[in-house]
């Protein structure tokens, strides 16, 4: 599993069952305690996992929850679109995916942010 892979699984794990210690984290992944604390960390420091002060860890709050229903939704959709493209083998699929989306984004940019106002209006 790539380092992107257990971050993914990490994010979508507290997206879905909500703050959780280490330990809760490393006993549902079915990982080592050592593994998800070096990848909390990295979370920590790309902002978008904060610590409690409990010691639970949370996702930023930095979408509303629909919007984070969209967007996971969008990753699984070009993930199953990845099974039809052709890609080189030494290239990380996941990751690729994720950067061309964010490519996207940022081309897009005003159209985006101009779609993003609409829906929340």
């Amino acid at each position: 599993m790539t380092a992107g892979e257990t971050k993914f699984k990490i994010v979508y794990h507290l997206y879905r069952y909500g703050p959780k210690s280490l330990s809760e984290l490393a006993k549902s992944l079915h990982m080592p305690r050592q593994k998800v604390h070096y990848n909390l960390t990295q979370l920590i420091e790309e902002g978008v996992v904060l610590k409690a002060e409990d010691g639970k860890f949370t996702l930023q709050p930095l979408f509303t929850e629909e919007a984070t229903d969209l967007y996971l939704k969008l990753i699984n959709l070009m993930l199953d679109i990845a099974d039809y493209l052709i890609i080189d083998e030494d290239v990380d699929i996941n990751k690729a995916l994720v950067r061309n989306f964010e490519y996207y984004v940022l081309i897009n940019l005003p159209e985006v942010i101009s779609l993003l106002s609409e829906k929340t209006l």
